[in-house]
């Protein structure tokens, strides 16, 4: 191939199959034809011949063949530039359900408790079982922890206030004058029976001493 009769009794035209011939050559090789194109040539010794034996030689264009393995390199590549995108993605996706996600659930609880709701709590499903989910765990126990300090605080405070609306209701039926001031000299009581004396009272706050200037 191609067909030629003229080529019945003529000495073939590449030196490479020339030598392949006279060597008795059985492989693959890659040389110049005689029109100096590349070619990669397939040489085999027909067994049985002995020495004057026939050899079958074929031959392909280098670019030809070599545009088979560019193909083929280019599905490849394409395999592994999809491999890689799915690798990424399923990262991407892996990384977003255990790690953003639970993340993004602590902050957000932490959040509603810096507002004031003590009672915000990050969901421990399924995959809260890794590290993230031990941090999601111990943030509970802290929430709860504020929590019930926080109830038990709001419990003393009712409590002390009880008591001291009780002691501000004996104070003001008191029928002596009782007067309070701290430290600094601002009033803390005036009860009812003083401001009955003093046909007045001051405002709870206010300086002793301005008091006593128009109230000896």
């Amino acid at each position: 191939y191609p067909p030629a009769p003229g080529w019945l009794g003529r000495r073939h035209p590449d030196a490479v199959v020339q030598q392949a011939v006279q060597m008795r050559l059985q492989g693959v090789s890659q040389a110049q034809d005689a029109q100096g194109r590349q070619q990669i040539y397939a040489f085999a010794p027909v067994p049985g011949g002995g020495a004057g034996g026939l050899l079958v030689a074929l031959s392909l264009p280098h670019e030809q063949v070599a545009a088979q393995s560019r193909s083929a390199l280019s599905v490849q590549m394409l395999t592994v530039l999809a491999m890689m995108l799915f690798g990424l993605a399923c990262a991407w996706w892996m990384g977003n359900w255990l790690i953003l996600q639970p993340v993004r659930a602590i902050l957000g609880a932490a959040d509603e408790i810096g507002r004031g709701n003590l009672a915000a709590r990050v969901r421990a499903g399924a995959f809260y079982r890794h590290e993230i989910g031990r941090i999601g765990q111990a943030f509970n126990r802290m929430a709860d922890a504020l929590q019930t300090r926080q109830r038990q605080l709001d419990a003393a405070l009712n409590a002390s206030e009880q008591e001291r609306r009780l002691l501000d209701l004996i104070l003001q039926r008191m029928r002596e004058g009782v007067i309070a001031v701290d430290i600094n000299g601002r009033f803390l009581l005036f009860n009812d029976a003083a401001g009955a004396l003093h046909h007045a009272k001051p405002r709870i706050g206010s300086a002793l001493a301005e008091w006593y200037a128009r109230h000896e």
